[in-house]
């Protein structure tokens, strides 16, 4: 799931996501596609802990408590197909 934007003061914005980033695990749960990022966010309703490969390729883990409140999508806008964009075009 490559990020293509973060909303501004979101959750996603508080946990320094990135643009370009690659989340692949939500809560312990591979992740492939937005029906299973949020079917495994919604799991823990009260805390979110992402894997994700940063565009260095590094793999770091974030983690936030969620309130009430919060955007509910985390604030990440996802690239909706399996393309990896360079970023001349992101």
């Amino acid at each position: 799931m490559m990020i293509l934007g973060i909303l501004p003061e979101s959750p996603a914005d508080k946990m320094a996501l990135g643009v370009g980033e690659l989340v692949t695990k939500v809560n312990g749960t591979h992740v492939h596609d937005e029906q299973t990022f949020y079917e495994a966010l919604s799991r823990n309703r009260a805390h979110c802990k992402l894997e994700v490969l940063d565009t260095n390729g590094q793999i770091r883990f974030v983690q936030r408590a969620l309130y009430e409140g919060d955007h509910h999508e985390l604030g990440i806008l996802f690239v909706l197909d399996e393309k990896k964009w360079d970023s001349a075009v992101v």
